[in-house]
Order: structure tokens, then sequence, then C-alpha cells
């Protein structure tokens, strides 16, 4: 083989290296995968408790009472009979306002000096608005403290009876799961505007009552 042979044979040798090389090399290693991110926890839901704001309260109660009332001349004592619904809206923990409304039955002994005794029956409501405090002692007992201030009517067959009521009173609730039972004092202060044919008579009267009452709350 001549000179001019081996010089073109290794030209050829030099010019094919670099694509044997590059034909044999490893690839490139891949890009490591990114995990997909992990999924937002979702918002864990606080249960509500008794007395937080925006709960609502619905319940009734039952009350007795007892009036005695002396003047000039005579007294009358007069023994009632109450069913009030209501409900309680939380505007803050601890302060519940709504309303009630009352029906209720009344028995009176009327006595005037130099006249026979007198007895009478009437039935009566009275629409209030309302509004309770409670105090949270962190059990399932709650003082409260509350007033409610309103309209009364009463019917006592010889006479109308238009009066503004005013309850002021207190007392305890205990909870059990969404249930309420309540055991209370109340002051029922009420101003009589009575009708008797056509003779307007004025009064005011105060007594106590007894409150009991079951709700739920939610």
């Amino acid at each position: 083989m001549n000179a001019r042979s081996l010089t073109a044979l290794a030209l050829t040798l030099l010019l094919a290296a670099p694509a044997v090389a590059q034909e044999e090399a490893p690839p490139p290693p891949a890009a490591p995968a990114v995990a997909p991110a992990a999924p937002a926890a979702a918002p864990v839901a606080m249960a509500k408790k008794y007395l937080s704001p925006g709960i609502i309260e619905v319940g009734g109660g039952i009350s007795l009472g007892f009036t005695d009332t002396s003047y000039t001349g005579g007294s009358q004592q007069v023994l009632d009979f109450g069913l009030t619904p209501y409900v309680l809206y939380y505007v803050m923990k601890g302060l519940g306002v709504g309303g009630r409304f009352t029906v209720a039955y009344e028995k009176q002994w009327i006595k005037v000096t130099g006249q026979p005794d007198q007895s009478s029956d009437s039935t009566g409501i009275a629409i209030q608005p309302a509004a309770e405090y409670h105090f949270d002692l962190g059990s399932r007992l709650y003082p409260y403290a509350g007033l409610a201030l309103g309209y009364g009517y009463a019917d006592y067959g010889s006479g109308k009876d238009n009066q503004m009521v005013f309850n002021i009173g207190g007392g305890v609730k205990m909870t059990f799961g969404g249930g309420i039972l309540g055991l209370g004092l109340e002051v029922p202060i009420i101003y009589h505007s009575i009708d008797n044919s056509g003779t307007t008579t004025h009064a005011t009267t105060a007594g106590f009552n007894i409150f009991t009452r079951y709700a739920v709350w939610f």
C-alpha cells in the first residue's frame, strides 16, 4: 500500500471516530419526576356550644303565680296559670334576644268593704319582646337574668283589661345534649286599664311567678 493510500485511510478513520463515539455515548439521565402536591386538608368544622353567637333556642314554659293586692276599702287576690312558648337568638356569647307569647288563665277573689265578696275567671294573652343574659360557669348549669316587656289583654266577661306587662326575673338552666331544662322566678308588674260597662279603671299590680321551661337549641 503506497503512501497516498495510507493517508486516505487515516483521514477516513479520523472522520468516522466522532460519529461512532456519538452513537455509543449513553443518553443523559432523565429529570427526576416531580411528586404531585398533597391535597389541602379540609377545614375541620367546630361543634357549636350552647350560648355561642348564632345559635337559636326554642322552647316553652309553664308559669304559676299568686298576687295579693290590698287597697283602701278592699283587697284582691289573683291565682294565674300560663303557657309561654318563646324563641331566643344569641347575638353574642351569653346574650339571647327574641320574643315570647303567653296564654294565661286567672282566678280572682275581690273583697270590698261593705259589699259581698266576688270572684271571677278570666283568660288573657301577652306578647312580649324578651332578652336573657346567661353566665357560663364551665359546667352544665347556666344562671341567667332576663326581662320582657309588651302588651297584654284579658277578658273578665263583664270587663276588658288592656295591659302593659313587664316581667323581670332570673333562674338557672341545665343542658343535656341539645336540650335545656330551666327553673326560674319572675316578678310580673302589670299596668291595667280596665273598661267595665263604660267605666275605665287604672291599676298596677305585682306578684311572683314560678317559671319552668323545656327547650332545644341548634
